[in-house]
């Protein structure tokens, strides 16, 4: 085997690591209102349909994920579930990615420990890996753009430079911070070229990338409610903390350091001169994005700060690691260090990132125990689900999962506020049953809610409807009336 070969294989360790755990848990979590939103966003016969549900404001995205998976639903049915094994699939192909540029920048090895421990130990790459969301989406295509950014500001040849736009549009469609990523990157290609001259130090790929995706951003954003995107994001510096820094433990480097210096018989020094290249400087701009965020977030009524929307900032944590173990590693680069001294590093490494890694999931797949996991609590049971009462559900949470569990029992119904919100989830989805609170049925039926939800004191409930307290199989959260009109109570 080749050594190109060899290091070409080494990221299959930690990946299969990953994929292996994260399907495994994938089994045992139970489904949630946002990717039942992913579900149902997808899932329409029609072009018409389709449209209309991506412009309604639930899904507030811009639409390349749903547009692929609605293609591909077209002929193959695809649960939650098979959307929840693309995601860690998609964050997977981003670590490759990274891995192959990283080897050609700093070495297969810096590359593979930089890239590996990254993988294993990020909680945002692993709690996304879980989601049927777009998120694992968005961290790849962040991944493709850095693979493919032209580090000595040339491009190879017409393909790069095309394949370099496209990566620029695909970041730009997954998520709207994407074009915040892709303009960026831009501005930092501008000012590594400056020298040549205002027109020829201009990003035109970055330009006409923007230019293209600016119309969708123009007819979804003036369509879209965003109305469910209205809830509380923490924004204090603890959040700030732990959204930079939740990406790996430090202590980890220390092994491969520690193992040159102490059982790897290398005399060679690092190169004295230090010089960021481009694509390290990238980096650490995409590694700063979420304190732009955080600050704005202090500075005005714009909140966007939540850690899913800067998760290429992982990639570009890759990237950092890669380059820092080569530059204090230099066994790991070019040296005549034999492949076994190198290979001891590179085994305890992965070793231990593995085990951190199992036992992560481990705690996981304890929290998902339906006894411990409120996603399972909010679940009702099949016998709740035979009675022949609608269930009408007050609050999306409920709703949805109980709707998407329960496929089989059609009599499910979520009440919302006002008419405006029950048109946008016609709009959603036609298969959605909605109702306003005057639209309350004049049968008996049952109303299943939250036991923080206050609701049942609207007045006209109380005024028009008697109230039993049902005593069903129902987990702690929730509670379930039998509704009864007033004139039909005896």
């Amino acid at each position: 085997m080749t050594k190109a070969k060899f290091y070409f294989l080494l990221p299959a360790l930690p990946i299969a690591a990953f994929l292996v755990g994260t399907i495994f848990l994938q089994t045992n979590k139970a489904p949630w209102v946002d990717e039942c939103y992913t579900y149902y966003g997808i899932t329409h016969d029609s072009w018409d349909g389709f449209f209309d549900s991506i412009c309604s404001g639930v899904n507030f995205s811009p639409p390349l994920y749903f547009l692929l998976n609605w293609i591909v639903q077209l002929v193959f049915h695809i649960p939650i579930g098979a959307l929840r094994i693309e995601s860690a699939l998609w964050i997977s192909l981003g670590m490759f990615l990274i891995f192959i540029r990283c080897a050609k920048s700093f070495g297969g090895l810096s590359a593979f420990l930089g890239c590996t421990v990254v993988l294993l130990q990020s909680k945002l790459l692993f709690e996304q890996a879980l989601e049927a969301r777009h998120y694992g989406m968005f961290f790849a295509t962040g991944a493709w753009l850095i693979l493919l950014f032209p580090e000595n500001q040339r491009f190879n040849s017409k393909k790069h430079n095309a394949l370099y736009f496209l990566a620029h549009l695909t970041l730009s469609l997954t998520h709207y911070l994407g074009i915040v990523f892709s303009a960026l990157t831009g501005i930092a290609r501008f000012w590594f070229q400056r020298k040549k001259g205002v027109k020829e130090s201009l990003p035109i790929t970055e330009i006409t990338s923007s230019l293209v995706a600016l119309p969708v951003y123009i007819v979804l954003l003036s369509q879209q409610s965003s109305h469910l995107g209205n809830w509380v994001k923490p924004n204090t510096l603890t959040s700030l903390l732990e959204t930079s820094f939740n990406s790996l433990t430090l202590l980890t480097l220390v092994i491969p350091i520690l193992l040159s210096l102490f059982f790897i018989k290398s005399r060679i020094k690092p190169n004295a001169t230090v010089s960021l290249s481009p694509i390290v400087i990238i980096a650490i701009i995409w590694f700063l994005t979420p304190i732009i965020f955080w600050i704005i977030s202090h500075v005005s009524s714009l909140n966007l700060f939540k850690d899913r929307y800067f998760i290429p900032k992982e990639a570009a944590v890759m990237v950092l690691v890669s380059y820092f173990l080569h530059r204090v590693i230099p066994m790991l680069g070019k040296s005549k260090s034999p492949l076994s001294s190198k290979l001891l590093s590179v085994g305890v490494t992965l070793l231990v990132c593995i085990s951190m890694f199992l036992l992560s999931a481990k705690r996981t797949l304890f929290g998902f125990e339906p006894n411990k996991d409120y996603h399972h609590k909010l679940l009702i049971k099949e016998e709740v689900c035979r009675s022949p009462l609608t269930k009408i559900y007050s609050g999306d949470h409920l709703f949805f999962p109980n709707y998407y569990t329960n496929t089989s029992y059609t009599n499910h119904t979520l009440v919302v506020s006002n008419e405006r919100i029950k048109e946008v989830y016609n709009r959603f989805n036609s298969i959605i049953d909605t109702i306003t609170l005057n639209e309350f049925s004049k049968e008996p039926f049952v109303l299943i809610l939250d036991v923080n939800n206050y609701f049942i004191n609207d007045i006209s409930i109380k005024r028009n409807y008697f109230m039993e307290d049902l005593i069903l199989p129902l987990s702690n959260p929730i509670k379930a009336y039998r509704m009864t009109p007033v004139k039909d109570v005896p």
